[in-house]
Parts: structure tokens; sequence; C-alpha cells
């Protein structure tokens, strides 16, 4: 897991330092929690994990290090607190005429539609809500968690996510 994990963010890493997003605004919402639900061990790396990757994005050249916002082992309050002060930051960017890239990384427990934050649930829907909302050109989220990926299959992605996937505007169209 640790290989893919390093391979995804160097693929991350070149796509957004691109001559093309040189003056593009990065910002990075980097969430690690090794405390799930009642019942579900503590994870040794889901909050080492999300700082490694901070580290990354900061050493790169391509994320300012005050665009990079790191939540090691948050409440959800914490979580949704910072999830509108980026789309505040997001908003003012898009205002000023510029555009921006937001990265979301989510690591920890994960089951039935929802990633466990320190006994509580960030559902799928919410963060697909949340992210259909953002004024931003370009959204990228990964979740490292189990059982997360039945959440986010290619038709349950809002259209403002798949757009430019299948190119010229076109949302992009499930495989079968």
């Amino acid at each position: 897991m640790k290989t893919v994990l390093h391979i995804l963010l160097i693929g991350v890493a070149v796509f957004v330092a691109s001559p093309a997003w040189s003056s593009v605004q990065r910002l990075a919402l980097l969430v690690g929690s090794d405390r799930g639900l009642r019942g579900e061990p503590v994870l040794k790396y889901a909050d080492r994990d999300a700082r490694q990757l901070a580290e990354v994005l900061g050493n790169s050249g391509t994320f300012d290090k005050d665009g990079i916002y790191i939540l090691p082992n948050p409440s959800l309050g914490e979580v949704r607190s910072t999830l509108q002060e980026v789309r505040d930051r997001i908003h003012k960017i898009a205002k000023s005429g510029n555009e921006s890239v937001l990265l979301v990384y989510l690591s920890g427990h994960g089951r039935s539609g929802s990633v466990h934050i320190s006994g509580q649930r960030l559902t799928i829907d919410e963060i697909r809500e949340y992210l259909g909302s953002l004024e931003s050109g370009l959204k990228i989220l990964i979740v490292d968690a189990c059982e997360s990926g039945d959440g986010f299959s290619v038709d349950r992605v809002p259209r403002v996510l798949s757009r430019g996937a299948a190119g010229r505007g076109q949302s992009a169209q499930r495989r079968t």
C-alpha cells in the first residue's frame, strides 16, 4: 500500500506542477485519523501518512506551505470547520479571478458510505456535496480507508467532478 501511495503522490505532484498550472493556487486538506468508531482498532499509520503527504507536497515546490491544511487525529468538528475555512479561501481566490486546485486526502477507518473520524462518521454524501459546491477548477479526492470504494463509483460522482474526464466538457461514462 505504501508503494502505491508514493506512486500516486508522485503522479499528483507532476500533474499539478505542469506549466499550464503554474499560476494556479494549490490547496491541500490532509486528514489522518488513527481512531475510528468505538470497537475499531486504533490504526498505526493514518496520521503518519497524512503528515508524510504534507511533507511531500510542501517540499515539492508546487504547494505553498500555508495552503496545506494538516489535521492529525482531528474531531469531526475540526474537519468540518477546516472544510469551511478551505471553502472560504477558494471563494476568495475565485473572486479575485484566479484558479485553484484542491487535494483532499482522508486516511482512516471507513465503511458503509463513510469515513470514520474519532468516533464519528463523515459520510461520502457530505464529501461529495462539499466538493461539488467548490469553485476550484480541479478537485482531487484520495480516500485511504477500508471499504470506502463503493461510495465513489463513477456513476455516483457528481457531474462537476467528472467533467473533462471524457474531454470537451462531456461527462465521463461508466465502462462495463
